[in-house]
């Protein structure tokens, strides 16, 4: 995979290609932006990290914006990703709308770049001989998703983030705080429920972003609290950006029974909605593709292509264990895979897999999955209890706290 950087800063090339040479594959580098196409024409490029602004004393994104249009129009077009300041996030929102896979701030976070980066070369796959590779589609939902993210990020209006146990809320959260005015600083994750004392925790903030993990899984006067606790801090200086989660179903924030009104109302100024895998199968190869690149690099493996009968079966699969069922099963075709591709065998689905998740592995008697069905166990009780944390830890005879435990060790 080649990476080609346009900036106009010769220094934020060198960075660039420092970061991402050794990680990603080969880092070209350019600083006239007349010698683009060009470029693009001569060699095979994968990814561009495209600058918006060359000319002196400019930072309306024109220039950037039309060599955007002229690259993607380009018959082998590369993905790009934008970089913009702080100030320019409205020039990263057209961006996404013209057709850019992504944006970074500058100055960036290096392990934000690293990981858009990883994710946007991981979107690439093979055609039926496995040779050429075409960019996977990102499906419109979360190509609105990415938009919406980019408008609400540098804003400092409360965001709720709605989806299913494993949907990528943690993830979703953490690319807020990124793209924040907040970056500099820590994204704080608070559990409420485990909480007994919200007017100290809340009031030793200072800065950076705070996710309220599960935030209406507490009894309704434990909601009043918290929400007395956070009205007090924001009158404090230095409150943080703040960032909510919930698996609930949306009717269910509605029932006065489970949530209190005005806890959910200080919360939802802005919600995002993180649809599961079932609703988005056209993103499973472009997910595929990343989370095997990630396993072959962490465990030392060759990386190897999936075959395109195995995408299709991938991609069949309902998945109710969302990204991280889907991210074991490419874990365990990293371990097992032996051929020159990924199989569908390699993923080890048991019958039905759409229903039961990832198949034990067994070797010498002894199961290596003991993690995956520990954190199936605790899938399983939180989506019979509907997300209720009482619930759930009954079913599986633990205490609220051990509970909690087991949903941050498997990030639920």
């Amino acid at each position: 995979m080649t990476i080609l950087v346009l900036d106009d800063d010769a220094d934020i090339g060198i960075a660039a290609r420092l970061l991402l040479q050794r990680r990603c594959g080969p880092v070209l580098t350019l600083q006239q932006p007349a010698q683009l196409l060009a470029a693009l024409r001569s060699q095979a490029v994968d990814l561009l990290l495209l600058d918006m602004n060359f000319l002196p004393g400019r930072s309306d994104g024109a220039q950037g914006l039309a060599l955007l249009q002229q690259v993607l129009a380009l018959p082998e077009a590369p993905r790009v990703i934008v970089m913009t300041a702080y100030a320019e996030v409205e020039l990263a929102v057209q961006a996404l709308k013209l057709g850019a896979f992504d944006f970074i701030t500058k100055p960036w976070d290096n392990a934000r770049l690293l990981a858009t980066v990883q994710t946007a070369l991981a979107g690439r796959v093979a055609d039926d001989d496995g040779d050429v590779k075409r960019p996977a589609e990102e499906s419109a939902v979360m190509r609105e998703l990415r938009r919406l993210l980019a408008t609400v990020a540098p804003t400092e209006a409360p965001v709720l983030l709605l989806g299913a146990a494993g949907s990528g809320r943690s993830t979703l959260a953490q690319a807020l705080h990124q793209a924040s005015a907040h970056t500099s600083e820590a994204l704080t994750v608070l559990s409420p429920a485990a909480i007994e004392a919200p007017e100290q925790t809340l009031a030793a903030l200072r800065g950076g972003s705070v996710l309220l993990d599960e935030a209406f899984a507490l009894p309704l006067a434990a909601q009043q609290r918290w929400l007395a606790a956070l009205i007090a801090r924001e009158a404090l200086p230095e409150a943080p950006r703040l960032i909510s989660s919930s698996q609930l179903a949306e009717a269910q924030l509605f029932d006065v029974q489970r949530v209190l009104p005005a806890w959910l109302y200080r919360l939802n100024t802005v919600v995002l909605r993180l649809p599961g895998l079932r609703q988005r199968r056209e993103d499973i190869p472009r997910l595929a593709a990343q989370f095997l690149a990630q396993a072959a690099a962490r465990l030392n493996k060759p990386p190897r292509p999936c075959s395109p009968q195995a995408l299709q079966q991938l991609q069949a699969q309902d998945w109710p264990g969302q990204l991280h069922q889907l991210r074991q099963a490419c874990e365990r075709a990293v371990l097992l895979a032996g051929g020159p591709r990924y199989e569908i065998a390699d993923f080890g689905l048991a019958d039905g897999a759409g229903e039961t998740g990832v198949a034990a592995l067994e070797l010498g008697g002894e199961t290596l999955s003991l993690q995956a069905r520990e954190r199936a166990a605790v899938a399983q009780a939180m989506n019979d209890a509907q997300g209720n944390i009482s619930q759930a830890a009954r079913l599986l005879g633990l205490s609220r706290a051990a509970l909690y435990r087991r949903l941050e060790k498997h990030g639920f």
